[in-house]
């Protein structure tokens, strides 16, 4: 006997560091519980050239692959982000605050010509991010209830528990999802898991019942196979190069330019270089961003805009910041990359 296996739906993380492209990463994980209930259907899970593909078993149709095994209640899938990449924060514009990773989930989502975005605006925001934790911790004089937050809103405040002058939610206690607590009043929202968050949580919703959400089959069981897609912006910083000063003295209208006469940089300035010395510092006129293929062809120009004097290149190519290069913010806030040029 012959399985046939049709994609449910794919995960996967682009990238404006890549052109827009995979981000090789970022390896997307479904959570034990999920692996679970996909066993429980006899689905696989499984990252394939950058993306993880849900495949269940079909059945061919005049219209298409249909689902062999009907879904007929609502199914809540977790999978983690986990970014194997040590220079990733070094060129994504958009990390987590303290305490907090990546949440994106087709509760929200935006349909692109590429794909189905699982956050309402081009790229992954500050509101895309949530706090992750095994188990909440309230006062006993605290007034809390609970609600999980899935296909529907459910209230779990019977898994509140008072221990040690505490009232505590494990996550063994209840199924891991988004939840929220309220507090004498005051509401906040948290993912409750047994699995360790890593960098992000992503979370699909699958109701056959109802018309919400993305969906990943139609009325008639046929698969629409969504490409879920979570993209990242890449960082951006004001360029800035330093040149000793020694060998560029005696030289006369010094300008970096991008492969002709226009000039993304600002004059040059003098500063004091690592060594205690005159060095010439010469910096980008506003936040530049870096990506996997330079797009800037940067050259070091003498006699730029000065009369009867012939133009030259003093460095034919200037290098580029590239992801291994370090940030550093500036007093006012302005994120700064510096290259320093020994002539």
């Amino acid at each position: 006997m012959t399985l046939q296996f049709g994609i449910l739906f794919r995960l996967s993380v682009t990238h404006d560091f890549y052109d827009g492209g995979l981000d090789p990463a970022v390896l997307i994980s479904p959570t034990s519980a999920t692996q679970h209930v996909l066993r429980n259907y006899g689905m696989l899970a499984k990252m394939n050239r950058g993306k993880l593909e849900v495949g269940a078993e079909v059945e061919s149709t005049d219209d298409g692959l249909a689902l062999a095994a009907r879904i007929r209640e609502p199914m809540e899938l977790m999978f983690t982000m986990q970014i194997k990449d040590p220079h990733w924060g070094n060129y994504t514009e958009l990390l987590p605050n303290q305490g907090k990773v990546y949440y994106f989930s087709n509760r929200n989502t935006t349909t692109t010509e590429n794909g189905v975005l699982l956050h309402p605006t081009p790229q992954a925001s500050e509101d895309d991010q949530m706090v992750v934790t095994t188990s909440l911790r309230f006062s006993t004089e605290d007034t809390v209830t609970l609600l999980r937050k899935g296909i529907e809103d459910e209230d779990r405040s019977t898994a509140i528990q008072t221990r040690e002058q505490h009232k505590i939610v494990e996550s063994r206690h209840v199924e891991e999802g988004l939840f929220e607590s309220s507090v004498n009043g005051e509401t906040q929202h948290t993912i409750l898991s047994q699995t360790a968050p890593n960098q992000g949580i992503i979370q699909v919703l699958i109701d056959p019942n109802a018309d919400a959400f993305a969906k990943v089959f139609d009325s008639n069981w046929i698969l629409q196979s969504p490409d879920f897609k979570v993209h990242f912006s890449n960082r951006k910083s004001i360029w800035r190069y330093h040149f000793t000063q020694k060998n560029l003295e005696h030289l006369e209208g010094i300008q970096i330019t991008n492969g002709g006469t226009d000039s993304p940089f600002a004059s040059p300035e003098e500063t004091t270089g690592p060594d205690g010395n005159t060095w010439m510092l010469i910096a980008s006129n506003e936040p530049l961003a870096i990506t996997s293929k330079p797009t800037q062809f940067l050259q070091l120009k003498k006699n730029m805009n000065i009369e009867n004097r012939s133009e030259g290149v003093v460095v034919d190519r200037l290098p580029v910041p590239n992801k291994e290069n370090l940030y550093r913010v500036g007093e006012d806030g302005t994120i700064l990359t510096d290259l320093f040029i020994n002539l």
